[in-house]
């Protein structure tokens, strides 16, 4: 699992990490991750994944009681 978030925003300790789903989106493929992260990213936002740096395009729910906190959607620059 990452835990790598890179943003104008970020903050430079965090206390409490928490567990999202990752779909990286490219021409021909979907790669899900698990990732940890200290707040849920914003559209813009760039997370470090199996593929390197990539951008936040939307966040989406997860079913309640799942153990992920959220799924982001990202895509490759």
């Amino acid at each position: 699992m990452r835990m790598m978030l890179s943003s104008r925003s970020a903050p430079r300790m965090a206390a409490t990490l928490h567990r999202f789903v990752v779909a990286v989106q490219g021409m021909a493929l979907e790669e899900i991750e698990e990732i940890e992260l200290p707040r849920l990213p914003v559209e813009g936002d760039t997370v470090s994944t199996n593929y390197g740096m990539c951008i936040v395009i939307r966040t989406e729910p997860v079913p309640e009681g799942s153990e992920f906190a959220c799924r982001i959607v990202c895509r490759l620059p």
